[in-house]
């Protein structure tokens, strides 16, 4: 979108860090796109209209597939929230699918499809919050709600909507529809700068791709992700590191996407069938 033209970007690197076999970017705004895929040579653009045969296509490939949805958009055609709804694979929701009422109106998510077809939700703090007041139906199941720590409603949002919680943060919490909730306390203050959360999803969705499962693709994310952010951090004097102004943030953020794609390098050269 215009508001956030670079989350998009951010959220390819993050994907191709990843090193998925072949990587498709739709963006409403066709100059977005072109500038994305001029800097992402490999990426194949598509637009909207081309979500329906998409999915024909996707369902026929013996290859592993995923998607991600939120990035830089701030609004959601019928067919994007058709292809959510209906979608026999993973899907990774963020940022502006997570204020979208439309799109939460698909859930809780049926269950029969859970595993199969995961919807897995990476809200930060503040999209979670809003989650949990959007869906008043949490606090159903708990007398006294405002006693649940973070962990418990994590795990509360995650069954009660059937989907998978990345609820990112200095301690980032992972919750399944089954009902168990991981913690990563690995992050550093750097993780909090714009558009690493658009990496995060896209390194998330580029581990999907290759076949990795659900659970063991977002531990694998969280944890490689923070890891890159501590090199990173090591390697620059803190004081600019934590700057604000929306240059650093970028040269920030593209500088995280490269470490990560050295990492998941160097994990696979080690373990080659673990990542």
């Amino acid at each position: 979108s215009e508001k956030y033209p670079g989350a998009g970007t951010l959220a390819l690197s993050g994907a191709l860090a990843a090193f998925p076999g072949y990587v498709q970017y739709m963006q409403s705004l066709q100059n977005g796109a072109n500038s994305a895929c001029e800097k992402f040579p490999s990426v194949v653009p598509i637009n909207d209209t081309d979500l329906a045969a998409q999915l024909q296509v996707a369902s026929s490939l013996a290859r592993p597939v995923a998607f991600l949805f939120g990035p830089g958009q701030t609004e959601f055609s019928k067919l994007a929230i058709e292809f959510i709804q209906t979608w026999q694979g993973p899907i990774v929701l963020d940022a502006g699918t997570l204020r979208n009422k439309e799109i939460l109106r698909l859930f809780p998510y049926p269950h029969s499809a859970a595993l199969s077809a995961p919807r897995i939700m990476t809200p930060h703090r503040a999209e979670f919050e809003a989650l949990w007041d959007h869906f008043s139906g949490f606090r159903s199941n708990s007398a006294r709600s405002s006693d649940l720590n973070l962990l418990e409603r994590a795990r509360l949002a995650a069954t009660s909507l059937n989907a998978i919680i990345v609820l990112k943060g200095a301690n980032t919490v992972i919750a399944t529809p089954t009902g168990e909730v991981f913690v990563h306390a690995g992050a550093n203050p750097l993780l909090a700068t714009a558009g690493t959360g658009d990496i995060l999803s896209g390194y998330l969705t580029g581990l999907l791709a290759r076949g990795i499962t659900a659970v063991t693709a977002i531990k694998a994310a969280v944890v490689v992700h923070a890891q890159a952010a501590r090199e990173f951090r090591t390697s620059i004097d803190e004081a600019s590191a934590l700057r604000t102004d929306h240059v650093n943030e970028l040269c920030f953020a593209s500088t995280l996407a490269q470490r990560i794609q050295h990492i998941t390098l160097r994990l696979h050269q080690a373990r080659p069938n673990h990542i």
